[in-house]
Formats: structure tokens, C-alpha cells, sequence
């Protein structure tokens, strides 16, 4: 069993590596989790669409802030692996800006 400490090395920090195949199924896992949070999301929002309950101001707002907050986590955890990938072929972490420079 791991403890807080573990948890957190292992899966936010960007201290380590990971091969090939923990980096593809970490990958898979983070979208189907994330996929998975969307459907079932959606499956509670879209009922209250429909009897005008997300008219609230306040209801939208805390719906807002929780797809922010959800979105800003798995966007952290795709960057941790990919960066503990990079880390395992001997790239610095700071090759994962090259993706932020548009192709041209």
C-alpha cells in the first residue's frame, strides 16, 4: 500500500522515469479517467439543461469552476508523465515548451 508521500512522487512529481510501456498505460488510464468523468458529467448536467436549472447564475459558475479545476488536473498529469518520459531518454523536461511553439 503506498502512503501520501509515494502517491505523490509517483504520480505529480516530475522527479523520475518512467519506460515506454508505464508512460503508454498511464496515458491510457489518464483518458480513459478523463472520459470517463466527461460521460458522467454530462449525463448529470444534460437533465438539468432541460428544466432550465443551469440558468442559475450560480449553478453555472460552480459548474464552470469545477470543468476548470478537472481540466487544469488532467492537463498537470499528462505533463508529469510526459515529462518523467523525456527524463527516461535522456532529454531534459523542458523539451515538453517544444510542443507549445506552433509547426509550421
Amino acid at each position: 500500500m503506498l502512503n501520501r508521500k509515494e502517491i505523490w512522487k509517483k504520480y505529480f512529481s516530475f522527479q523520475g522515469r518512467i519506460d515506454l510501456l508505464e508512460y503508454r498505460r498511464r496515458f491510457m488510464y489518464l483518458n480513459g479517467a478523463y472520459l470517463f468523468g466527461v460521460v458522467i458529467l454530462s449525463a448529470l448536467l444534460l437533465p438539468l439543461h432541460f428544466v432550465n436549472l443551469l440558468d442559475d447564475l450560480l449553478i453555472s459558475i460552480f459548474v464552470s469552476l469545477f470543468l476548470i479545476l478537472y481540466q487544469f488536473l488532467f492537463s498537470w498529469l499528462v505533463i508529469v508523465i510526459s515529462v518523467k518520459r523525456l527524463h527516461d531518454v535522456n532529454k531534459s523536461g523542458y523539451w515538453i515548451f517544444v510542443t507549445l511553439v506552433p509547426v509550421l
